[in-house]
């Protein structure tokens, strides 16, 4: 009986294995110690990430505005204490905020009817106009417009946005 050539190479390759694993050396505890911290640098952000930054120090966040004057102040002693929550804003703050945000784009005459454009929508006189303050949603009303200027209403509070002539020539 002749042994098939897998046989012998199967052999012949533990034999091998057996011969060089007998002799070698064992490694240094110092050694293993070094690999191991090396290792450990290496790995350290992957095992134990750093923390992510803040919620406010992220430029990428949407929808938390912050205040400029309260951004640019010093801290003061009894600023934790007070949130943005608990100071009341009044409509007409609201108001010159939004309206300050928003780009008039024209007056279109449609129907013999004026609209305004304002962000690159139409909207007639009575038309509810969504914008958003400090993340949350606002509707605003477009109360009158003229050929020279547009009045917006949120509540009672009313603000108006004067309009440029166009020079024709």
């Amino acid at each position: 009986m002749i042994p098939s050539p897998r046989l012998l190479l199967c052999l012949g390759t533990i034999a091998t294995l057996g011969v060089i694993g007998g002799s070698a050396t064992p490694i240094s505890s110092e050694k293993l110690a070094q690999t191991r911290a090396k290792i450990d640098t290496l790995y350290r952000n992957r095992l134990r990430p750093p923390p992510s930054p803040a919620a406010h120090t992220d430029p990428f966040r949407i929808g938390e505005a912050v205040d400029s004057t309260t951004r640019d102040a010093p801290p003061s002693a009894d600023s934790s204490a007070i949130t943005s929550e608990a100071i009341p804003v009044s409509d007409s703050v609201i108001l010159q905020h939004v309206a300050d945000g928003l780009r008039i784009n024209g007056l279109v005459k449609i129907g013999g009817r004026l609209h305004v454009v304002l962000n690159e929508s139409t909207y007639k006189e009575g038309d509810i106009l969504s914008a958003r303050y400090q993340g949350s949603p606002v509707l605003l009303r477009v109360r009158r417009i003229t050929p020279t200027q547009v009045t917006l209403a949120l509540n009672a509070a009313e603000t108006s946005l004067h309009l440029q002539p166009v020079i024709n020539r």
